[in-house]
Protein backbone atom coordinates (compact mmCIF):
# COMPACT_ATOMS: atom_id res chain seq x y z
CA UNK A 1 0.00 0.00 0.00
CA UNK A 2 1.46 3.38 -0.97
CA UNK A 3 1.23 6.54 1.08
CA UNK A 4 2.61 9.71 -0.54
CA UNK A 5 5.43 7.92 -2.29
CA UNK A 6 6.39 5.78 0.76
CA UNK A 7 5.40 2.17 1.46
CA UNK A 8 4.61 0.18 4.58
CA UNK A 9 3.46 -3.32 5.40
CA UNK A 10 0.74 -4.22 7.86
CA UNK A 11 0.91 -7.97 7.26
CA UNK A 12 2.74 -8.59 10.55
CA UNK A 13 1.56 -6.01 13.03
CA UNK A 14 3.59 -7.69 15.74
CA UNK A 15 6.85 -7.08 13.90
CA UNK A 16 7.38 -3.30 13.81
CA UNK A 17 10.75 -3.73 12.11
CA UNK A 18 8.83 -4.45 8.89
CA UNK A 19 7.12 -1.08 9.05
CA UNK A 20 8.82 1.82 7.19
CA UNK A 21 7.14 5.16 7.64
CA UNK A 22 7.49 7.69 4.81
CA UNK A 23 9.70 10.66 5.57
CA UNK A 24 8.81 14.31 4.87
CA UNK A 25 10.48 14.39 1.47
CA UNK A 26 8.58 11.29 0.38
CA UNK A 27 5.31 12.83 1.49
CA UNK A 28 6.11 16.09 -0.27
CA UNK A 29 6.97 14.26 -3.47
CA UNK A 30 3.98 11.94 -3.36
CA UNK A 31 1.82 13.88 -5.79
CA UNK A 32 4.69 14.22 -8.26
CA UNK A 33 5.43 10.52 -7.95
CA UNK A 34 1.81 9.64 -8.62
CA UNK A 35 1.89 11.85 -11.71
CA UNK A 36 5.01 10.11 -13.00
CA UNK A 37 3.51 6.69 -12.33
CA UNK A 38 0.22 7.59 -13.99
CA UNK A 39 1.97 8.78 -17.15
CA UNK A 40 4.63 6.04 -17.03
CA UNK A 41 7.35 8.69 -17.00
CA UNK A 42 9.32 7.02 -14.24
CA UNK A 43 10.20 4.15 -16.56
CA UNK A 44 11.31 6.46 -19.35
CA UNK A 45 13.43 8.62 -17.04
CA UNK A 46 14.59 5.69 -14.90
CA UNK A 47 13.64 7.60 -11.76
CA UNK A 48 14.22 5.60 -8.60
CA UNK A 49 17.12 3.53 -9.92
CA UNK A 50 20.34 4.65 -8.22
CA UNK A 51 23.00 5.85 -10.62
CA UNK A 52 20.73 5.99 -13.64
CA UNK A 53 18.51 8.51 -15.32
CA UNK A 54 20.37 11.64 -14.17
CA UNK A 55 21.06 12.82 -17.71
CA UNK A 56 17.44 12.30 -18.78
CA UNK A 57 16.14 14.09 -15.71
CA UNK A 58 18.49 17.03 -16.21
CA UNK A 59 17.50 17.16 -19.87
CA UNK A 60 13.82 17.31 -18.92
CA UNK A 61 14.32 20.06 -16.33
CA UNK A 62 16.69 22.00 -18.58
CA UNK A 63 14.38 21.70 -21.56
CA UNK A 64 11.40 22.99 -19.58
CA UNK A 65 13.53 25.87 -18.27
CA UNK A 66 14.54 26.82 -21.82
CA UNK A 67 10.92 26.70 -23.00
CA UNK A 68 9.91 28.91 -20.06
CA UNK A 69 12.70 31.38 -20.81
CA UNK A 70 11.78 31.48 -24.49
CA UNK A 71 8.11 32.12 -23.69
CA UNK A 72 8.93 35.02 -21.34
CA UNK A 73 11.35 36.45 -23.90
CA UNK A 74 8.79 36.31 -26.71
CA UNK A 75 6.17 37.94 -24.48
CA UNK A 76 8.69 40.68 -23.63
CA UNK A 77 7.56 40.93 -20.01
CA UNK A 78 9.44 43.59 -18.06
CA UNK A 79 10.58 43.60 -15.33
CA UNK A 80 11.56 39.95 -15.19
CA UNK A 81 12.18 39.74 -11.44
CA UNK A 82 8.45 40.16 -10.81
CA UNK A 83 7.73 36.93 -12.61
CA UNK A 84 10.68 34.94 -11.30
CA UNK A 85 10.02 35.59 -7.62
CA UNK A 86 7.95 32.45 -7.20
CA UNK A 87 10.57 30.34 -8.97
CA UNK A 88 13.35 31.76 -6.81
CA UNK A 89 11.33 30.83 -3.72
CA UNK A 90 10.79 27.32 -5.05
CA UNK A 91 14.50 26.96 -5.85
CA UNK A 92 15.34 28.07 -2.31
CA UNK A 93 13.07 25.38 -0.85
CA UNK A 94 14.52 22.73 -3.15
CA UNK A 95 18.03 23.87 -2.25
CA UNK A 96 17.21 23.61 1.46
CA UNK A 97 15.99 20.06 0.87
CA UNK A 98 19.21 19.29 -0.98
CA UNK A 99 21.26 20.54 1.97
CA UNK A 100 19.27 18.29 4.29
CA UNK A 101 19.95 15.28 2.08
CA UNK A 102 23.62 16.22 1.85
CA UNK A 103 23.86 16.45 5.64
CA UNK A 104 22.67 12.84 5.90
CA UNK A 105 25.62 11.53 3.87
CA UNK A 106 28.19 11.58 6.67
CA UNK A 107 30.22 13.86 8.90
CA UNK A 108 32.19 15.56 6.10
CA UNK A 109 29.07 16.13 4.03
CA UNK A 110 27.29 17.47 7.10
CA UNK A 111 30.04 20.04 7.65
CA UNK A 112 29.94 21.01 3.97
CA UNK A 113 26.16 21.47 4.09
CA UNK A 114 26.42 23.51 7.28
CA UNK A 115 29.14 25.72 5.79
CA UNK A 116 27.20 26.30 2.58
CA UNK A 117 24.02 27.14 4.50
CA UNK A 118 25.92 29.56 6.74
CA UNK A 119 27.55 31.26 3.74
CA UNK A 120 24.20 31.71 2.00
CA UNK A 121 22.58 33.03 5.19
CA UNK A 122 25.44 35.50 5.71
CA UNK A 123 25.22 36.71 2.10
CA UNK A 124 21.48 37.25 2.51
CA UNK A 125 21.96 39.12 5.78
CA UNK A 126 24.64 41.41 4.32
CA UNK A 127 22.53 42.16 1.24
CA UNK A 128 19.45 42.89 3.35
CA UNK A 129 21.38 45.10 5.76
CA UNK A 130 22.90 47.10 2.91
CA UNK A 131 19.47 47.58 1.34
CA UNK A 132 17.76 48.57 4.59
CA UNK A 133 20.46 50.66 6.27
CA UNK A 134 22.61 52.09 3.48
CA UNK A 135 20.67 52.24 0.23
CA UNK A 136 17.23 52.27 1.90
CA UNK A 137 15.98 50.56 -1.25
CA UNK A 138 15.36 46.98 -2.29
CA UNK A 139 18.45 45.26 -3.74
CA UNK A 140 16.64 44.72 -7.05
CA UNK A 141 13.73 46.84 -8.23
CA UNK A 142 12.56 48.95 -11.15
CA UNK A 143 11.03 51.89 -9.31
CA UNK A 144 11.92 55.31 -10.66
CA UNK A 145 12.05 56.85 -7.19
CA UNK A 146 12.36 56.09 -3.51
CA UNK A 147 9.45 55.44 -1.19
CA UNK A 148 9.99 58.86 0.42
CA UNK A 149 9.85 60.61 -2.95
CA UNK A 150 6.68 58.80 -4.00
CA UNK A 151 5.10 59.51 -0.63
CA UNK A 152 5.86 63.22 -1.02
CA UNK A 153 3.93 63.23 -4.30
CA UNK A 154 0.98 61.49 -2.67
CA UNK A 155 0.88 63.81 0.30
CA UNK A 156 0.88 66.89 -1.95
CA UNK A 157 -1.96 65.41 -4.02
CA UNK A 158 -3.90 64.62 -0.84
CA UNK A 159 -3.59 68.20 0.34
CA UNK A 160 -4.00 70.09 -2.93
CA UNK A 161 -5.87 68.07 -5.56
CA UNK A 162 -9.67 68.12 -5.11
CA UNK A 163 -10.35 65.25 -7.52
CA UNK A 164 -11.15 61.86 -6.06
CA UNK A 165 -9.76 60.08 -9.11
CA UNK A 166 -7.26 60.89 -11.83
CA UNK A 167 -5.34 59.45 -14.76
CA UNK A 168 -1.70 58.53 -14.51
CA UNK A 169 0.91 57.76 -17.12
CA UNK A 170 3.43 55.67 -15.21
CA UNK A 171 3.68 53.44 -12.17
CA UNK A 172 1.17 54.04 -9.41
CA UNK A 173 2.06 51.47 -6.73
CA UNK A 174 3.54 53.50 -3.88
CA UNK A 175 1.83 56.75 -4.93
CA UNK A 176 -1.55 55.03 -4.80
CA UNK A 177 -0.71 53.36 -1.49
CA UNK A 178 -0.25 56.73 0.24
CA UNK A 179 -2.81 58.61 -1.84
CA UNK A 180 -6.51 59.10 -1.12
CA UNK A 181 -7.63 59.60 -4.73
CA UNK A 182 -7.90 56.64 -7.10
CA UNK A 183 -5.30 56.61 -9.85
CA UNK A 184 -5.86 54.79 -13.14
CA UNK A 185 -2.96 53.83 -15.40
CA UNK A 186 -2.23 51.28 -18.09
CA UNK A 187 -2.23 48.45 -15.54
CA UNK A 188 -5.61 49.28 -14.05
CA UNK A 189 -7.57 50.87 -16.92
CA UNK A 190 -9.60 47.98 -18.33
CA UNK A 191 -10.67 50.00 -21.34
CA UNK A 192 -7.13 49.59 -22.64
CA UNK A 193 -7.74 45.84 -22.86
CA UNK A 194 -10.65 46.41 -25.25
CA UNK A 195 -8.50 48.75 -27.31
CA UNK A 196 -5.70 46.19 -27.36
CA UNK A 197 -7.99 43.48 -28.73
CA UNK A 198 -9.44 45.86 -31.35
CA UNK A 199 -5.96 46.58 -32.74
CA UNK A 200 -5.10 42.90 -33.29
CA UNK A 201 -5.30 41.54 -36.88
CA UNK A 202 -8.74 40.23 -37.81
CA UNK A 203 -8.90 36.46 -38.07
CA UNK A 204 -5.55 35.95 -36.33
CA UNK A 205 -5.20 33.24 -33.65
CA UNK A 206 -4.00 35.83 -31.12
CA UNK A 207 -7.11 37.97 -31.65
CA UNK A 208 -9.35 34.91 -31.27
CA UNK A 209 -7.57 33.99 -28.04
CA UNK A 210 -7.68 37.56 -26.69
CA UNK A 211 -11.39 37.89 -27.56
CA UNK A 212 -12.12 34.63 -25.76
CA UNK A 213 -10.04 35.69 -22.77
CA UNK A 214 -11.86 39.04 -22.37
CA UNK A 215 -15.32 37.82 -23.39
CA UNK A 216 -16.77 38.55 -19.93
CA UNK A 217 -14.73 41.66 -19.17
CA UNK A 218 -16.70 44.19 -17.12
CA UNK A 219 -15.71 47.80 -17.71
CA UNK A 220 -16.10 50.32 -14.87
CA UNK A 221 -17.46 53.82 -15.57
CA UNK A 222 -14.96 56.19 -17.22
CA UNK A 223 -12.83 58.39 -15.01
CA UNK A 224 -14.61 61.71 -14.43
CA UNK A 225 -11.53 63.82 -13.95
CA UNK A 226 -9.26 65.96 -16.10
CA UNK A 227 -6.26 65.62 -13.78
CA UNK A 228 -3.30 63.79 -15.28
CA UNK A 229 -0.11 62.80 -13.45
CA UNK A 230 2.58 61.97 -16.00
CA UNK A 231 5.81 60.13 -15.35
CA UNK A 232 8.88 61.14 -17.36
CA UNK A 233 7.11 64.17 -18.83
CA UNK A 234 8.99 66.22 -21.41
CA UNK A 235 7.15 69.55 -21.16
CA UNK A 236 6.64 71.20 -17.80
CA UNK A 237 5.22 74.46 -19.18
CA UNK A 238 1.58 73.54 -18.58
CA UNK A 239 2.15 71.62 -15.35
CA UNK A 240 0.51 72.75 -12.13
CA UNK A 241 3.14 70.95 -10.10
CA UNK A 242 6.32 68.99 -10.85
CA UNK A 243 8.48 66.56 -8.92
CA UNK A 244 11.81 64.89 -9.62
CA UNK A 245 12.48 61.34 -8.50
CA UNK A 246 15.48 59.04 -8.83
CA UNK A 247 16.69 55.72 -7.47
CA UNK A 248 19.71 53.44 -7.45
CA UNK A 249 18.33 51.86 -10.61
CA UNK A 250 17.15 55.00 -12.39
CA UNK A 251 18.38 58.47 -13.26
CA UNK A 252 16.37 61.60 -12.50
CA UNK A 253 12.75 61.44 -13.73
CA UNK A 254 10.40 64.43 -14.02
CA UNK A 255 6.77 64.05 -12.95
CA UNK A 256 4.13 66.59 -14.04
CA UNK A 257 0.60 67.17 -12.78
CA UNK A 258 -1.63 68.98 -15.26
CA UNK A 259 -5.27 69.45 -16.12
CA UNK A 260 -6.54 68.74 -19.60
CA UNK A 261 -9.98 69.35 -21.10
CA UNK A 262 -9.89 65.94 -22.77
CA UNK A 263 -7.73 63.26 -21.22
CA UNK A 264 -7.01 60.18 -23.29
CA UNK A 265 -6.79 56.80 -21.55
CA UNK A 266 -3.55 56.27 -19.69
CA UNK A 267 -0.84 54.97 -21.93
CA UNK A 268 2.00 52.57 -21.07
CA UNK A 269 5.13 53.91 -19.48
CA UNK A 270 7.20 55.80 -22.08
CA UNK A 271 10.28 53.92 -23.26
Amino acid sequence: MGVGGGHFSCALAAEPQLVRQPDALQLAGGAFGDFLEEHDLARHLEIGEPGSGEVAQLALVGGLALVHYAAYSLLNLPPYHWYYGIFISAAALIGAGGLILLAREGHAARLAALGLAAALALAGAVTSADAALVRKQMPIHTNLGTVAQYRAISEWLNANMPAREYHMIGELGVIQYYGRADAVNSFSDRQILREFVAKLPNGSPIRWLATLNFAHLILPPPIQSDYLLEEDCKDRSSAQKTWTTSSAWSSAILWCLRRESAVSPASPRPE
